[in-house]
């Protein structure tokens, strides 16, 4: 009996102990429990997040309620369910990968405070699937708080939080995956968002879709190649052309010129010029408001511009003529003023003057010219000394008054300025002085440089004059000499190259003889044809380089680049010579057979003599216009046109009614 009443006690005891057991695990499981999971009407609990995730996966459209804070590993959460933070934290020790489905993240509780916190990785890494954050604070301390590293799509709606310390919060490795609404429409309300875009940026590139920049601002974008613009309801990266920059900074450029050009042509044209003063200030406000985002303000300005310049240059063109124009009257009407006081003058020196015969007469008896070439004769050749000398020493031995009134009476002011205006008329040398200078030189300059080289060809001219006459009363001397014996004999010049003798008989029929000098063109004219295309060959090489021109006087072919003497063509005897700029020294020891004819006053510019005798010396004669222009540092001219130099042949009578060849004799 005893031993049956035990057993019952402990048997009693044993049932009470296991009700108790099951009680405390009962008790102690719902206390362990961070997580819900609802399935349709079921509701289980989860002592984990990996577990709830678990389980939600199982069935679509469940959703994960967080019931306390709570930590976890890296975890993949693919899937189509919810996560409710439900105001509670969840830590991540690493990344909660998303790889496929769509997750949806949101937060029920009134405060909406729930959060995912990760400490160095991101808290969410979207590599495949899609991804809709509806609230809830997503906060990395070390990087971005959500990357998508995937094609799959970012979605954002109401108020979420996306925060990194940092930085920039979110990541996005591919274009058109950013939205800023849900599939509903319900759009992003939150504070603007950094992004950092790792995807190749290009024309009409879709960062965020329905989207605008309130809500999300590109991070890395190099503004200065691409700008961001709302299309279409979307935000799209413009490629900003280069071209944009070149013609930016060309309308800079361009307006600080128009600029300088409005201050000098206002003060140069004064009231003509006022509406410079207006337009180009205008316009360069315009461009200094213009932006890198402003396209069409710059096609617009580029336009205004555009049509500034015209206006200008038409304007400019125009008013440039009145003023050239204004000018070549002044200056014709003070040569012709100029012209009219010399005659005057000259008219009130021969009348003071008892008979200029008189004063020739004076000069001739007391230092006579013949004297002087002889005497200069006797001491040296003509040849060793130059002409220059044997008139500076008729000069010192002559009174300056009767060399003057010499001078005047062999060629009166009239005639020397008549012949100066028929060679080389002011009008003519301004419009070719115009052509050739450039722009920004004055007219007065031009009309100072032909004056300059007028007087260059009346000196060269007076120069072979004096030669002229010298050699003339050389071969009188033994007529004047041998007079008396007979007085009716008429001895004729001696022929030279560049002279024509012709016989005349006058009223008592005695012979006459008188002597014409050829000028430079004459001599080219009647030159035979191999002549006349080695200077044609030669003239062209030397005019085929910038701002270089020809002038051609009585005796020479003077070639000029401005006023800078390059070379000259002459014609020595049957020959056709070059005198060029170049040092004798570099010449010797060379190859070239040239002389130098510096102790020549007239060619001391142009020292180095080619005598162009052969087709040998039209090579030479190339390869030394190349050295100069490579001295002088002249520039080929590619619109240069070789002209044709060559003449017809004419006879001298033809040619002395030209003018091209003059009775000196």
């Amino acid at each position: 009996m005893k031993k049956r009443f035990l057993a019952c006690l402990l048997t009693l005891c044993l049932t009470i102990g296991m009700v108790a057991a099951l009680g405390l695990s009962a008790s102690a499981t719902e206390a362990s429990a961070v997580a819900t999971v609802t399935l349709g009407e079921d509701v289980y609990t989860a002592l984990t997040f990996a577990d709830a995730l678990n389980t939600a996966v199982t069935k679509k459209d469940s959703t994960v309620q967080l019931l306390a804070d709570t930590q976890t590993n890296g975890l993949e959460i693919g899937g189509d369910y919810s996560i409710d933070l439900n105001g509670k934290t969840l830590t991540v020790t690493d990344t909660l990968n998303v790889s496929t489905g769509i997750v949806t993240i949101l937060d029920s509780s009134s405060g909406k405070t729930g959060r995912i916190v990760a400490d160095k990785t991101s808290a969410i890494v979207l590599k495949g699937g899609s991804l809709l954050l509806t609230a809830g604070n997503i906060h990395s301390a070390g990087t971005f708080a959500v990357q998508n590293c995937g094609t799959g799509e970012l979605f954002l709606a109401g108020a979420p939080s996306l925060t990194s310390d940092a930085g920039t919060p979110l990541y996005v490795g591919y274009a058109n995956t950013l939205n800023g609404t849900n599939g509903a429409k319900t759009a992003y309300t939150g504070e603007q968002i950094a992004v950092a875009y790792g995807c190749k940026l290009a024309q009409d590139t879709v960062l965020a879709k329905n989207a605008t920049a309130a809500q999300f601002t590109a991070h890395n974008v190099d503004t200065s190649l691409y700008m961001i613009e709302e299309k279409d309801g979307s935000l799209v990266v413009s490629e900003i052309a280069s071209y944009t920059w070149t013609v930016a900074i060309a309308l800079a450029a361009l307006a600080l010129i128009f600029v300088i050009f409005t201050i000098v042509h206002t003060v140069q044209y004064k009231k003509e010029m006022k509406m410079y003063s207006v337009s180009f200030p205008v316009l360069m406000a315009v461009l200094a408001v213009i932006t890198q985002t402003q396209m069409y303000a710059l096609i617009a300005a580029g336009a205004v511009c555009a049509i500034a310049l015209i206006v200008c240059l038409i304007t400019s063109t125009s008013q440039s003529k009145k003023l050239n124009a204004a000018k070549k009257a002044k200056a014709l009407k003070d040569a012709q003023e100029k012209i009219a006081a010399a005659e005057a003058e000259a008219a009130k020196e021969a009348a003071e003057e008892a008979s200029a015969e008189e004063a020739v007469e004076e000069a001739a008896e007391e230092a006579p010219v013949e004297e002087a070439v002889e005497e200069a004769a006797a001491e040296e050749t003509v040849e060793e000394a130059p002409v220059e000398e044997v008139v500076e020493e008729a000069a010192e031995e002559a009174p300056v008054e009767e060399a003057v009134e010499e001078a005047a009476e062999e060629a009166p002011v009239e005639e020397a300025v008549e012949e100066a205006a028929e060679e080389a008329p002011v009008e003519e040398a301004v419009e070719e002085a115009a052509e050739e200078a450039p722009v920004e030189e004055t007219v007065e300059e031009a009309v100072e440089e032909a004056v300059e080289e007028t007087v260059e060809e009346i000196t060269e001219e007076a120069e072979e004059e004096a030669d002229d006459e010298e050699e003339a009363d050389d071969e009188e001397a033994p007529a004047e000499e041998n007079a008396e014996e007979a007085p009716t004999a008429a001895v004729p010049p001696k022929a030279k190259p560049d002279r024509v003798v012709i016989a005349e008989t006058d009223a008592n029929g005695n012979v006459i003889y008188s002597a014409y000098k050829k000028s430079f063109t004459a001599r080219v004219i009647q030159s035979p044809a191999e002549v006349q295309e080695r200077y044609e060959a030669l003239k062209n090489a030397l005019l085929s380089y910038k701002k270089v021109n020809s002038r051609v006087s009585w005796s020479y072919d003077s070639i000029k680049s401005g006023r800078k003497q390059l070379a000259k063509f002459a014609i020595r005897g049957k020959s056709l010579c070059l005198f060029l700029a170049l040092d004798m020294s570099t010449l010797e020891g060379t190859k070239y057979n040239v002389a130098d004819a510096g102790t020549s006053k007239k060619y001391a510019e142009v020292p180095c003599r080619l005598r162009l005798s052969s087709k040998r010396s039209i090579k030479w004669g190339l390869e030394l216009i190349e050295k100069l222009a490579e001295q002088e540092g002249l520039v080929p001219n590619p619109k240069f046109t070789p002209k044709k130099w060559c003449m017809e042949n004419e006879t001298t009578e033809s040619l002395i009614e030209k003018g091209l060849i003059k009775k000196i004799v």
